[in-house]
């Protein structure tokens, strides 16, 4: 990103997200706000996609019960 240039809120997003899989974008009217780690476009199959996401197992740090 250039400073002083000025960027799209999908870029913006994008940015921000952590990695390219956590970025989602709703296609609406065709907008271009495209999702290279997620090829879901319709928010019932973004929440189903992330909902996977966050029912895996996670390994707990040693000390905690």
């Amino acid at each position: 990103m250039t400073v002083g240039k000025p960027i799209s809120a999908c870029t913006a997003m994008q940015d921000i997200a952590s990695d390219p899989t956590k970025f989602y974008a709703v296609n609406i009217n065709g907008s271009a706000c495209p999702s290279t780690g997620n090829p879901q476009s319709d928010l019932n199959s973004i929440f189903t996609a992330i909902a996977a996401d966050l029912s895996g197992v996670r390994p707990r740090p040693n000390n905690t019960t």
